[in-house]
């Protein structure tokens, strides 16, 4: 999903649009959360956005519903943590 980074570049000077569109988003993730209680639900950001320079950032985010560990790093670990918890199921 790429569409909140096209915005929020497209948007940097108009905060409450922005800050309108991540309510929206808060509320679609709630929905799809609600969805998946048995399974990872993991949202992973690989940059942020500073409003000084109006480019990306080097601060990622991430946020799951469940305690990961190990906890990740770099964002090259959701990798493994991905591909293992499928293979033996812990996800399902």
């Amino acid at each position: 999903m790429h569409f909140p980074d096209a915005l929020q570049h497209l948007l940097f000077n108009k905060p409450l649009e922005i800050k309108k569109l991540y309510i929206d988003l808060d509320s679609y993730i709630l929905v799809l959360k609600s969805r998946v209680k048995s399974s990872l639900f993991l949202i992973v950001s690989d940059h942020g956005f500073d409003l000084e320079t109006k480019n990306h950032s080097k601060h990622g985010f991430y946020s799951s519903n469940i305690s990961l560990n190990p906890k990740p790093k770099r964002i090259t670990d959701f990798y493994n943590l991905i591909v293992s918890g499928h293979e033996d199921k812990t996800f399902r």
